[in-house]
């Protein structure tokens, strides 16, 4: 009678993390990569650096900060602020800020996206080669008792 298994192994093993006898050591590289490739698109969305800021009143404030192009940490930049201390936008020409804000995100998250997926493309294709030759050579070794059956 078959082993039954649970459904959380059997989704794990349709997503490729699973093991079995049939399991190849290029399988689990192609595993890492894929985790690889979603740990870097998940780190990609959380790349900032926060600043700190003293409101009007003299508190002190800290969030993200909109830096220029360029700009490195501990840089200085000039940001608008309310009455509060909280940040706000410069009074004139916000739609151009926010958009530009958001043209940049966008694009930046699809260029580390474009190269992630050139990775794990690039590592299957490698794997892909290494898994043909091995293949070959095993079919070499079987090939000829196969044709003795003749």
């Amino acid at each position: 009678m078959p082993e039954q298994t649970s459904p959380v192994r059997r989704t794990l093993r349709r997503l490729g993390v699973g093991s079995g006898p049939l399991t190849r050591g290029s399988d689990r590289v192609e595993v890492a990569s894929r985790v690889l490739s979603v740990l870097v698109l998940i780190l990609a969305l959380t790349v900032a650096t926060p600043g700190t800021w003293r409101a009007p009143d003299g508190t002190a404030h800290e969030g993200m900060v909109r830096a220029p192009h360029g700009a490195a940490s501990g840089d200085h930049v000039t940001i608008w602020v309310d009455e509060a201390g909280d940040q706000t936008e410069r009074p004139l020409e916000t739609v151009d800020v926010v958009t530009g804000g958001l043209l940049a995100g966008v694009f930046t998250f699809l260029g580390i996206a474009g190269l992630t997926a050139a990775g794990h493309v690039g590592v299957r294709r490698a794997l892909e080669g290494h898994r043909a030759r091995q293949w070959e050579r095993e079919w070499r070794s079987v090939e000829p008792q196969w044709a003795e059956r003749r």
